[in-house]
């Protein structure tokens, strides 16, 4: 096996991994944020949902709950890994929602952010794929 099948087989692994170890904090400490790969909120009975990563997604959150009192049902599921990134929760969010919205910075605003990339990827595709819409600002 080649060094950067060695590395991506690892890296295809972490998945696994940081659940894993997730779920045995959580056990520990009485408390949980997500599986390790991403921390949903009000996604159960959500029309769509946002992404974020990292401070953001506090801020979304009381974004979401306004929402919610709006009569608008949009949830938010914050990216906790981004390599391995998160693909089979994003599959299985995308089985119940109409749309997943990336909004956030990128480094350049004259490229596409790393996360709309990645969510946007053949990887993460199934027959029926939600409609995307992408934000990104500097």
């Amino acid at each position: 096996m080649k060094p950067w099948q060695t590395h991506n087989q690892a890296a295809l692994n972490g998945e696994t991994v940081i659940k894993e170890v997730f779920a045995e904090w959580g056990k520990k400490f009485g408390r949980t944020y997500g599986n390790g790969m991403i921390e949903p909120y009000r996604v159960e009975g959500a029309d769509c949902v946002i992404t974020a990563m990292g401070t953001i997604a506090g801020t979304a959150m009381a974004a979401i709950d306004k929402l919610w009192a709006d009569g608008k049902k949009v949830g938010l599921v914050k990216i906790r890994s981004f390599i391995p990134f998160p693909r089979t929760d994003f599959q299985e969010i995308a089985k119940n929602v109409g749309a997943i919205v990336s909004s956030t910075a990128a480094a350049n605003p004259a490229s596409t952010a790393p996360s709309i990339t990645r969510l946007g990827a053949p990887s993460t595709t199934r027959r029926r794929r939600p409609q995307s819409s992408a934000s990104s600002a500097v």
